[in-house]
């Protein structure tokens, strides 16, 4: 048996399928494009030159990198030299990032998708501190 789709049926399901997109993208907590960080930059006023320490962080693992005397050191590592070309480019190229979404323009049940906590978010970490001990820029990364 074939349906026969009168144009009134056609326009009908065109209409309702309109109007579900548009539910879509309009829900709260929805993951649509709108953001309003979108496209800004991901650190706003950080310079690398600032930046004396950087610790990285993914549950149990953590390390330490201080800047002494110019040279990155692994503090977990009895103060071992780090690559200071590789840290360098790392902490220039935070520069360009730009931003997608931020944990403000998120919703809680987003955070579960990502598998954060919205009250203390969990996933990787990186956190960059000033020479006096001042959060500089944190990044928390959430799974892909």
């Amino acid at each position: 048996m074939k349906i026969k789709m009168t144009p009134l049926v056609k326009i009908a399901l065109a209409a309702l399928l309109f109007g579900f997109s548009i539910f879509l993208l309009t829900r709260e907590g929805s993951t649509s494009w709108r953001s309003q960080y979108a496209g800004a930059q991901a650190f706003p006023g950080f310079l690398p030159e600032n930046v004396a320490e950087i610790q990285i962080g993914a549950g149990k693992f953590h390390v330490t990198l201080q800047k002494v005397a110019g040279n990155w050191l692994v503090k977990e590592r009895d103060k071992h030299p780090a690559s200071f070309a590789k840290v360098t480019k790392t902490l220039s190229a935070m520069l360009s990032m730009k931003s997608a979404r931020q944990l403000d323009d998120i919703s809680a049940s987003e955070l579960k998708d990502f598998g954060l906590n919205a009250e203390a978010p969990a996933g990787p970490n990186l956190k960059l501190f000033s020479a006096n001990g001042e959060k500089i820029a944190e990044l928390t990364l959430g799974r892909a």
